[in-house]
């Protein structure tokens, strides 16, 4: 059995829905429009942008989280590291921060204090996606047997706690079921992943073609 390593194009990708997939709900006029850039992957305006609203405004949250966020997706570790520190300093609970954290320390191929934070995580919202997809990343990572099998449970977690990770959890099971040699299983989920790719663009479809009702 070998360690199946996630690649760089994977955790850019995987990354980039982290970050869309944020409980952050920017309330101030500054944190909407850094947001809509971050939508944008407009990262290096955001940064300019945010490291002079925090000369005025330091204790902005919303705006530094924004910026790690940023730091993250340029592969800036350290810096998106520093940016979570500094919040997790003043709000020790703050999800996006401990989730910027978490995955910098995994980036930095520091998995257990990574996993560390994942658990934190799951004490203040046990239904975090994130947290149960990096400890799926985690045991698929390590590569054996057993670890691959506890890497299945955990990815299917993450993908039935948001749905906007199912084409990633799918994709990484099937990858595990070939690595287990285990090919029936394997044809099974991708078809019955495909079947209902198509149902649910059937009905976005029919939901388009519908004329609508006059008021």
């Amino acid at each position: 059995m070998y360690s199946y390593k996630f690649n760089k194009l994977i955790l850019i990708i995987f990354l980039i829905f982290f970050c869309l997939g944020f409980s952050l709900k920017p309330i101030t006029t500054k944190g909407k429009w850094l947001n809509t850039l971050l939508l944008k992957k407009e990262f290096k305006t955001i940064i300019l942008e945010s490291d002079k609203f925090l000369i005025s405004e330091p204790n902005n949250l919303e705006i530094r989280i924004i910026l790690a966020m940023a730091y993250q997706l340029t592969g800036q570790i350290d810096e998106a590291m520093n940016q979570a520190k500094i919040i997790l300093d003043k709000d020790e609970t703050n999800i996006p921060a401990n989730e910027i954290f978490m995955f910098s320390l995994m980036e930095k191929k520091h998995f257990e204090e990574g996993l560390a934070f994942a658990k934190k995580i799951l004490q203040t919202d046990p239904n975090n996606a994130e947290a149960y997809y990096l400890f799926g990343w985690y045991n698929y990572e390590k590569g054996d047997e057993k670890n691959l099998k506890e890497a299945i449970e955990y990815f299917t977690k993450a993908g039935e706690l948001d749905p906007k990770k199912e084409l990633m959890t799918t994709d990484n099971i099937i990858s595990i079921h070939m690595i287990l040699h285990e090919f029936e299983k394997a044809e099974i989920l991708a078809k019955k992943f495909i079947l209902n790719f198509q149902i649910k663009n059937s009905l976005k479809k029919v939901a388009r073609d519908m004329p609508k009702k006059a008021c």
